[in-house]
């Protein structure tokens, strides 16, 4: 359990929504690690208690305290990163622009400041502020794999799947706005990858 606490990434994690219910008769292994509560069930089914249990039987679990989310390890939200992904779950409404507020990052006195009118220091910060506008100022949570179908409803309908993979695809994003690779206004669905919660998601495009 110890190697996992250290390298969770490891792991692919999925995302699950939690429902209390009785408990099953397995062999489980519960540790507290960093204010959250890792499992690890060994699943005995059919095979004899005084044997091994392969690696296919047995599962681990983060439950995130004081909320109904568990990481599961062996659905729509996936990831290896567990930080990231109790960011995505547990602040989805506090991503983007509103992640400053959740993490106090605002001026108590705005009004304090002086207006002044536009200068050329300014206008070279106004890109970066359109971009702050759609993802805030901090560095976005990790997201390996995101799919984007996206279908056209014409005459002949078209349908186009891209995949984005890397260590980190929102952060990503974010940069190739900053690089210049892509133009502001984004779509909604790219500009929402923070507060969504997914991996996959579709797009349905209908003409005018």
């Amino acid at each position: 359990m110890t190697d996992f606490h250290d390298r969770p990434n490891l792991k692919q994690w999925k995302a699950l929504k939690l429902c209390w219910d009785d408990g099953i008769a397995n062999h489980l292994y519960i540790e507290v690690y960093d204010n959250n509560w890792w499992f690890r069930i060994s699943i005995h089914d059919g095979v004899s208690q005084n044997s091994i249990p392969i690696n296919a039987n047995i599962i681990y679990l983060i439950y995130f305290t004081n909320s109904k989310h568990l990481l599961c390890s062996n659905f729509i939200l996936q990831g290896k990163y567990v930080n990231s992904l109790e960011q995505l779950l547990l602040h989805q409404k506090s991503q983007g622009i509103y992640s400053q507020y959740r993490l106090n990052q605002v001026d108590d006195s705005p009004l304090e400041h002086i207006s002044k009118g536009p200068n050329i220091e300014d206008q070279m910060k106004s890109k970066d502020n359109a971009i702050d506008d759609n993802f805030g100022p901090n560095e976005q949570p990790s997201l390996d794999v995101v799919e984007i179908k996206v279908k056209t409803i014409l005459n002949s309908p078209i349908s186009t799947t891209v995949v984005f993979e890397g260590s980190n695809v929102i952060e990503g994003v974010k940069k190739m706005v900053t690089s210049g690779y892509a133009i502001l206004p984004l779509p909604k669905f790219l500009v929402e990858l923070h507060s969504s919660s997914k991996n996959y998601i579709e797009v349905i495009q209908q003409e005018n």
